[in-house]
């Protein structure tokens, strides 16, 4: 897995705090599922490759889309 965080262009430094970037080669065995706590920050997700799956306490799995908020 990489990951790179990335500083906003200085036009942008007001409305984004940071730009990164997850790259995962599916090839390799999967890390166990990570838990997303809320922390009140807004992410835009673009998925250019195959997109995670979430996991539900219900036991149930969602594709996620190729893009959200």
């Amino acid at each position: 897995m990489i990951y790179n965080e990335i500083a906003p262009s200085p036009v942008l430094a007001d409305f984004v705090k940071l730009i990164w970037i997850m790259e995962f080669d599916f090839q390799e065995d999967l890390p166990p599922p990570e838990r997303i706590v809320t922390d009140g920050i807004v992410e835009l997700v673009f998925h250019f490759g195959e997109p995670f799956r979430t996991y539900y306490s219900d036991n149930t799995v969602e594709k996620q889309p190729k893009s959200f908020l």
